[in-house]
C-alpha cells in the first residue's frame, strides 16, 4: 500500500493515553487563539505559532483575502475527522490510498445581514461525506468511521453546542 496512516506517532498517543489513565489532570488544558483586526473584514488569528487570515467574500463587503470564518469551522470538522481516521487506521496497521473529508455548510445570509430576525446567522446545517480508497473491508471502515466521529473533539464541540461566553475590555 502507498498510504501514510502509519506515520502517526502511536508511541506518543499511547504514552499520553497511559498518562491520562494514571492522572486525568494530565489531559486537561486549554487552547488559545488571538485574533487581531487588520482592515475591513480582514483579521489575523494566531494559535501557538500558526497564523490564519480570515476575511469575508466581496459579496458581503470583504476583500476575499482570507478564508471565511465559517469555512474554518468546516475545515476544523474535516481536519479532526481526518486525524481520527488516520489514527484509528494506524492503530490497526492499516493504510489508505486516499482519504477525503468533504464538509459542506448551508447558510442563509438573511440572518448575517440582519434582514430576517428568525433566521440564524450561522450554518443551518452541515453535511460531512467521507471518501476513502483502501484495501480494507467495509465493516472495518465502518468501525473506523464510528470511532472517529465519536472521538472527534471538534465534531463533539459543534454537535453539542459548547457554552461560549464573550465580553470586552475598552483599552
Amino acid at each position: 500500500m502507498s498510504g501514510k496512516c502509519l506515520t502517526i506517532d502511536l508511541d506518543e498517543w499511547d504514552s499520553m493515553k497511559e498518562a491520562v489513565l494514571q492522572d486525568a489532570s494530565v489531559g486537561q488544558g486549554t487552547f488559545t487563539s488571538v485574533t487581531e483586526w487588520i482592515d475591513g473584514a480582514l483579521a489575523r488569528s494566531t494559535a501557538r505559532t500558526f497564523v490564519i487570515d480570515t476575511d469575508e467574500p466581496t459579496m458581503v463587503g470583504g476583500s476575499d483575502k482570507g478564508v471565511d470564518p465559517l469555512e474554518l469551522i468546516l475545515a476544523a470538522i474535516g481536519s479532526c475527522i481526518t486525524i481520527g481516521w488516520a489514527t484509528r487506521a494506524a492503530q490497526r496497521g492499516l493504510e489508505f490510498r486516499k482519504l477525503s473529508i468533504i464538509a459542506e455548510g448551508a447558510f442563509d445570509l438573511r440572518g448575517f445581514l440582519g434582514v430576517e430576525a428568525s433566521v440564524r446567522p450561522g450554518f443551518t446545517s452541515i453535511n460531512v461525506s467521507i471518501e476513502v480508497a483502501a484495501d480494507i473491508a467495509e465493516d472495518v471502515l465502518s468501525e473506523i468511521h464510528e470511532a472517529s466521529i465519536k472521538g472527534s473533539p471538534v465534531f463533539d464541540t459543534v454537535m453539542r453546542g459548547t457554552p461560549i461566553t464573550a465580553g470586552f475590555t475598552k483599552m
